[in-house]
């Protein structure tokens, strides 16, 4: 097993090199992405200019531990964790998306059959998550883990909430655009 995040946010920083892409760059990372962008945003400091965690696996998630499969690879969680661990942005721009239904995939389809405890200490991660930048929110979507698919709308706002902070320098706010999207909002 290995530390696949942190090789993978080598290699992502590689092909943006040769694609002649310097930065600095808004990272989005879902799930297991969550700790590629965080790897990413602890190598490549300087041409990270804003994260976008959605349901990101979160640094401190007690739970999460041992080896994983990503793509037939065993991942040793540990060890990617670690390649994010430390980051401070700062004053950058974090959006931290949660599901409210975590522990299913779809809002709609059947859960993953983990306890309580489990999910509880997922979410609990999710809100810690907020305090890697002091320009964060953290965005509950009505969903399911990919919450992409079950409430892409306020994926969407997150999204422009954060592309409107990095433009104007105005930091990040919860507002009255989250309770049409079905969506709760909460400053880090």
């Amino acid at each position: 097993s290995s530390d696949l995040a942190g090789l993978h946010a080598r290699e992502l920083a590689a092909l943006l090199k040769a694609a002649g892409e310097g930065g600095p760059f808004l990272v989005i990372g879902h799930s297991y992405g969550g700790i590629i962008a965080r790897a990413l945003a602890r190598q490549q400091r300087g041409s990270v200019a804003a994260l976008f965690l959605a349901e990101g696996v979160a640094p401190g998630d007690p739970n999460i531990t041992g080896t994983w499969q990503e793509a037939s690879t065993d991942v040793d969680l540990a060890r990617s964790l670690a390649a994010g661990t430390g980051l401070d942005l700062g004053s950058e721009p974090l959006v931290v998306m949660t599901a409210s239904a975590p522990d299913r995939n779809r809002l709609d389809g059947p859960v993953y059959g983990q306890s309580d405890d489990v999910t509880q200490a997922w979410l609990a991660a999710q809100r810690r998550s907020t305090a890697l930048s002091t320009d964060s929110i953290q965005v509950t979507a009505r969903s399911g883990h990919e919450l992409q698919k079950d409430s892409p709308a306020a994926v969407l706002a997150a999204l422009d909430a954060l592309l409107a902070d990095l433009a104007d320098g105005t930091p990040l706010a919860c507002d009255a655009r989250w309770a049409p999207l079905g969506a709760q909002c909460r400053t880090g």
